[in-house]
């Protein structure tokens, strides 16, 4: 824009006049196409129009909307302006962009004089098709004004423009009532119809133009005409919820039943609109209540879906059907139950509303409530659900006999509603404190009894547990109360008292738990923030996994299970396919980001951290990637996540070891740690070269050269030391573990030097390292390289056989073999795996013992625990105790020992899960190694039925080699220790230990060697028994001095319970 236009723009009219007259380019163009002269005619004088056009201004320049400068003056409507553009030679024909001339313009702008005069000018070249445009121009624009003038020039007041549209429809359209009115008086047709079928009091209605419609009806309009699509104007009444409009016109004889082309009844439009009054005026005058739309909905169920309880009463007491279902076999009950309204579903309910209809997916309004989240309706349906006493029989006899709890060992105390504590119901069983969650038939593919079994199955510190379940009524799980709710609230609410509580901790911890359940073909299958709980040990659980998918993965890792919260869910399950392993990593990812954000309100499909580091980025991309195959497995994810936990963790201790006092490596301990470092030296020597052992010594000789160039903080020191002790008892093993090693070297080298090389790694990150990429990238060649060399050597069965030379040696080889095939397949490719099997048998079938013939559900390989010297915790006759990792979690490793103790002043223990050496006559014979083994297996397989919050939880076990059971670890320590730092929880401490000892006896098990050492105290604070004597018979196996007179009497140890 110039100065000169600009200055006519604000109407500085002395600025343009100067601008002219010192000869400004008049004929210059803005980015609109405009000139000053076509400005100049919209809103300034004669004067500057003429000064523009005598300085040589265009009189018929058109800008990009077609406008030139007569029509700009012309809609104006200064006839002073249009007489002097007409003679400087403007075309008075000229049309802008909706083909509108001068004459017409200025016919909408109700300049009469101004029309005649362009008339006269010689715009009358077709008078008749002009003055329809104009007058419907007028008629749009509402100039009342300018209608009369043109209605007065002997106009028909009927006519019509191309599409058949009258003067009365353009002004019944946009709500001219006083154009309306001069129409219909001078004869306009109040029924007229366009094209469309469309009549003056339909353009009104559709329009929303009431006070036209009232006056069209009261001048004869017909109310009944519909359009094209069969809309009535009453039917645009009942949609705009005019109640009083409805009731004019069903008074003028508008017929309540009327559709449209979709079905749409007035009553059908008012009941989704939700308005009470125009359903009851529409009802009380014979609208259909059960007429059904062309998607098979009635208006009950419309207003049912809107949530809309005084509507859906209303219809009901008119007679509305309740169980009717549409065209995708959904009822008024599944639309109400979506809408989330309880006070609905409650009404239909007691109406008589079906619960068990399920529609054309299979789901009921259970499974609808449960997708949608509504816990409180989910709890209102399940309570009204009809009881088949016949199918309760069936799935009862499935259910294990030690995963029954009876209902009334249960009292209910709270519900819970939207809290995310692992169930709907806070619960006393036997009053230790637990929490119900409801089964729900139609939200699983499988059996309440098959669900039982598999999450029964399920023991890791990670995952939520289940005590138990009952069948009896309606079926419900009796599970882990988390009292610290979701992980995203947990870490809000320590945020909110000034408690810095990062997630990366916690999400390594989920991803382990999510790592367990994959490797075991288990598909979640409902991750979101809501299913990330924190236990009151603040270790996290997930929680409300879909068990249905369990046993259902195809080769391609799919499940048929059903699907969780929408808006968590992968991209392909949205499409329809089926949930799997890899849509479980991109809901783990939404969780990632909604524990970065600390937000339990945060919707994951749109948030992205601000603050996400470059690593996070990475992790997030390989994790939420469009193609499933491309995203990272749970054990990847597990990876990276420790590593992000662990560099926060550096951070924390590297600010630590600032206070420290330091001290050169030669100092340590007077020399101490370089007389355990040549002998660490002596016992490598002896190692071949390909063995880890030798690859690890590497490492460690090079991070021993880097403490000794400076004093460095004795905690490291210290640190070192109990690494290069750990080395030396790791790799101070037997021959034929050595053979065992070498061979399994995918799984059993990595798992048995992992503990060591994340000691490695944390002594160099609190000395500064920054060349960490290099020795991970080393490590995974060399990991690579044993894989290769492992594989290569199984191919040949004879070479194998050869290097493992006793039979226990072979028995471990080959259960290995049938572990690593049945868990860990998808970790090689199909030839590899097909060679597995082929090895397998072979080796299988050369074994003189059965050992391994039948793998147990529990069994728990050796090297899948990283057992570390450094965590020794405890030995008895029995063996010893650890403290280890399986595979990052924490847990407590008890190795039994098959023969006696010299030290023990004792016979045999009995019970090979004793605390300490048990008491037994003289002349008793020592049992085989076969009759220990088989009674290391019975009370494993007790041990595994237990499940209590006051019992200590066994994981898993290994029968093969020296045997060893993996059970949850109470970080508090013994009940004897912990209550000499807080002596005023003695009764609250022995009333839970009490509760697992009666769980024990409720379960016909006597524990036998109860002592303080026998009960710990867990990470939540709760008394846990633990040690007990699962095989006792006949022989006394506790410590004299814990044992009750009579049983030292008799030495039996009689089944009397404590009180």
């Amino acid at each position: 824009m110039t100065s000169l236009m600009y200055a006519i723009v604000n109407n500085n009219l002395e600025i343009a006049k100067f601008l002219i007259k010192h000869s400004a380019n008049v004929g210059v163009v803005d980015n609109d196409g405009s000139t000053a002269l076509i400005y100049a005619a919209r809103n300034t004088d004669v004067g500057i129009i003429k000064r523009l056009i005598k300085a040589g201004s265009d009189v018929n320049a058109v800008n990009a909307r077609g406008e030139t400068s007569l029509l700009n003056a012309s809609r104006r409507g200064g006839l002073s302006i249009v007489r002097v553009l007409v003679e400087s030679g403007a075309n008075i024909d000229a049309t802008d962009f909706k083909n509108r001339t001068p004459v017409i313009v200025a016919a909408g702008s109700g300049d009469v004089d101004l029309v005649r005069f362009l008339w006269k000018s010689g715009a009358d070249t077709n008078r008749l098709k002009d003055n329809i445009r104009m007058l419907l121009h007028a008629a749009e624009s509402g100039n009342l004004e300018g209608v009369r003038q043109l209605l007065g020039e002997d106009c028909d007041v009927n006519i019509v423009a191309v599409v058949k549209r009258t003067l009365l429809m353009c002004a019944a359209e946009f709500g001219a009532m006083e154009i309306v009115q001069i129409l219909v008086e001078n004869g306009a047709d109040v029924d007229a119809t366009d094209r469309h079928n469309c009549t003056p009091l339909l353009h009104a209605a559709k329009s929303r133009n009431w006070d036209v419609v009232r006056f069209l009806v009261s001048r004869g309009a017909n109310v009944n005409i519909s359009m094209d699509d069969g809309s009535t104007s009453l039917l645009y009444a009942a949609r705009g919820n005019r109640a009083d409009v409805v009731q004019f016109l069903v008074e003028a004889g508008a017929d309540v039943n009327a559709s449209d082309s979709n079905n749409r009844t007035p009553l059908l439009e008012a009941a989704h609109e939700g308005n009470l009054t125009v359903v009851t005026l529409l009802v009380n005058n014979g609208a259909d209540v059960n007429y059904i739309g062309i998607d098979g909905q009635t208006a009950l169920m419309h207003a049912a879906a809107k949530g809309n309880l005084p509507v859906v009463r209303f219809l009901t007491q008119s007679g509305a059907e309740i169980n009717i279902v549409d065209k995708t076999g959904w009822t008024t009950l599944m639309h109400a139950t979506q809408s989330g309204n309880l006070d609905v579903v409650q009404y239909l309910l007691n109406a008589g509303a079906d619960v068990s209809i399920a529609n054309n997916d299979g789901w009921t309004a259970i499974f609808i409530a449960c997708t949608q989240g509504c816990t409180g309706i989910q709890r209102l349906l399940m309570q009204n659900t009809p009881h088949d006493h016949q199918t309760k029989r069936e799935m009862s006899t499935q259910i294990p006999v030690n995963c029954f709890i009876a209902a009334f060992d249960i009292k209910l105390q709270q519900f819970t509603g939207s809290e995310n504590i692992g169930g709907e119901y806070r619960t006393l069983w036997l009053d230790a404190e637990v929490v119900i969650k409801l089964f729900v038939p139609e939200a699983s593919v499988t059996t309440f009894a098959h669900e039982v079994a598999v999450w029964h199955r399920l023991r890791h510190p990670n995952v939520i547990k289940l005590y138990g379940a009952c069948d009896i009524g309606h079926n419900f799980f009796v599970c882990e109360w988390a009292s610290n709710g979701s992980l995203v609230e947990y870490i809000s609410a320590c945020e909110k008292r000034g408690e810095r509580k990062t997630p990366w901790k916690f999400l390594h911890e989920a991803a382990l738990g999510l790592a367990y359940l994959h490797e075991r073909k288990i598909v979640h299958g409902n991750l979101c923030s809501n299913s990330i709980l924190v236990g009151a040990d603040e270790k996290v659980k997930l929680a409300d996994f879909h068990m249905s998918g369990s046993t259902a993965i195809s080769s391609g890792g799919r499940s048929d299970m059903g699907y969780g919260s929408f808006c968590w869910q992968a991209p392909e399950l949205l499409k329809g396919e089926a949930a799997s392993l890899a849509s479980d990593i991109y809901s783990f990812c939404l969780c990632v980001m909604a524990a970065e954000a600390w937000d339990p309100k945060t919707d994951p499909r749109y948030y992205a951290p601000v603050s996400m580091t470059v690593d996070l980025t990475t992790l997030a991309t390989q994790m939420c990637s469009n193609d499933p195959d491309s995203r990272l497995s749970a054990s990847a994810v597990v990876r990276e996540l420790e590593s992000l936990a662990l560099q926060e963790s550096n951070e924390q201790q590297q600010s630590q070891l600032k206070l420290e006092p330091i001290a050169h490596a030669s100092e340590y301990k007077d020399g101490k740690l370089l007389r355990l470092w040549q002998k660490l030296q002596n016992v490598v020597s002896t190692v071949a070269v390909d063995l880890p052992p030798k690859l690890i010594f590497r490492e460690l000789s090079e991070l021993y050269d880097s403490l000794r160039v400076e004093k460095r903080p004795i905690i490291l020191l210290d640190q070192f030391y109990e690494l290069i002790a750990g080395c030396i008892g790791a790799i101070n093993v037997g021959s034929d573990q050595y053979r065992i090693l070498r061979l399994s070297s995918t799984k059993a080298q990595g798992r048995s030097m992992t503990s060591i090389y994340r000691r490695i790694d944390a002594l160099w990150d609190a000395i500064g390292d920054v060349h960490s990429d290099k020795r991970k990238q080393r490590r995974e060649e060399q990991r690579l390289e044993l894989r290769e060399a492992f594989i290569s050597e199984l191919s040949q069965t004879i070479i194998v056989l050869g290097e493992l030379e006793t039979d226990e040696a072979r028995n471990t080889f080959v259960a290995f073999l049938k572990h690593e095939i049945d868990d860990h397949g998808s970790s090689y490719t199909k030839a590899q795996l097909t060679m597995f099997k082929k090895a397998y048998n072979d080796l299988n079938a050369s074994l003189k013992s059965d050992v391994v013939a039948t793998v147990p559900k529990w069994f728990l390989p050796w090297y899948e625990l990283e057992i570390d010297g450094a965590n020794f915790l405890a030995e008895g006759a029995f063996g010893e105790v650890y403290r280890a990792k399986w595979p990052e979690s924490e847990v407590v490793v008890k190795q039994v020992k098959f023969t006696n103790s010299d030290k023990s002043d004792s016979g045999i223990s009995h019970s090979l899960s004793a605390t300490l050496p048990t008491i037994i006559h003289a002349s008793s014979v020592e049992k085989t190694r076969k009759e220990m083994r088989e009674m290391f297996e019975h009370e494993v397989n007790i041990w595994l039925g237990l499940s209590h919050p006051h019992v200590v939880r066994l994981f898993g076990a290994c029968h093969i080699g020296t045997p060893l059971f993996a059970c949850e670890y109470a970080s508090n320590g013994s009940l004897d220790k912990y209550l000499r730092q807080y002596p005023n929880e003695i009764w609250s401490k022995l009333h839970e230990a009490a509760l697992g000892v009666q769980y024990l006896h409720s379960r016909g098990i006597i524990h036998g060697d109860l002592k303080c050492n026998n009960i710990v105290i867990g990470g939540d604070n709760k008394a846990k028994v633990t040690d007990f004597g699962l095989s006792a018979a006949n022989v006394v196996t506790g410590a004299w001095h814990w044992v009750a007179p009579e049983c030292l009497e008799s030495c039996q140890l009689l089944q009397i319970f404590m009180r």
